[in-house]
């Protein structure tokens, strides 16, 4: 009686997808009835944001998103993916970039119920770096995390075969004294047992912009944050054998 009925909530958890990480440690969805703020979806106020929001919305009026086999979703360091890099790495998966400058948890939340994941979105995988602005704002590490997961979870209700490559934020800063680094490192501790191996996989390819001594170098990322042209060459590199493999390519 006992074992069937662990089975059974073993089964339950693994078609949650979610559910199943939370007993390792991922954060827990909010709660809907006091989410945090930077779970609650929200546009955001910079007017260049509300720009490149209505831009967005434009391209993709008359979309065939059925097409679509990979898809970024994220702030400005997915945003500003050198176009030929992108085509390098990207060009043969039919890819869609979803991402926008200034993005927080919130605002993308906001944006996937505002047509920002058209309908018939299906993509075989998501890439989801989201988070590192919220720091910047002064989020809590944990409703930051807390927020990830509500948008994968969003991710699943709308496209649930899509499997989501769950980006480790980005190291910000010259070495590992610097407060943003730490904060960031927060939030990668509380989102990395979010990963399954399956269904979500945890990629921490930012590692590969520090030095061996953990530092990041302006040839890296020219604001100690945003990479530069060798900076995502070099993150795209680190990323490639995940994406492969999830990808189903050779």
């Amino acid at each position: 009686m006992i074992g069937s009925a662990l089975r059974g909530a073993a089964a339950l958890l693994l078609a949650l997808g979610l559910a199943a990480p939370a007993a390792r440690g991922c954060p827990a969805p909010p709660d809907p009835r006091a989410p945090p703020p930077e779970a609650v979806p929200a546009p955001h106020n910079w007017p260049e944001w509300g720009r490149q929001a209505a831009a967005l919305t434009a391209r993709l009026r008359g979309l065939d998103a059925s097409a679509v086999e990979l898809v970024f979703l994220g702030d400005s360091l997915l945003f500003a993916y050198p176009p030929e890099l992108f085509q390098h790495f990207h060009g043969h998966r039919r890819a869609l970039n979803l991402a926008l400058p200034g993005d927080t948890t919130a605002t993308l939340l906001w944006r996937l119920g505002q047509g920002h994941w058209p309908a018939g979105l299906r993509p075989r995988v998501a890439v989801l770096l989201i988070g590192t602005n919220n720091a910047a704002m002064g989020a809590r590490p944990e409703g930051t995390a807390q927020a990830v997961v509500q948008i994968m979870e969003e991710i699943r209700r709308r496209s649930p075969d899509t499997r989501i490559l769950l980006m480790a934020l980005l190291p910000r800063g010259a070495d590992p004294r610097d407060p943003g680094r730490a904060i960031n490192e927060r939030v990668n501790q509380l989102l990395e047992s979010c990963a399954d191996g399956r269904r979500v996989v945890w990629s921490d390819a930012g590692r590969a912009l520090l030095d061996g001594a953990g530092r990041l170098s302006p040839a890296i990322a020219f604001d100690l944050l945003h990479p530069t042209l060798l900076g995502y060459a070099i993150l795209g590199g680190a990323m490639e054998a995940t994406l492969r493999r999830l990808m189903g390519e050779p």
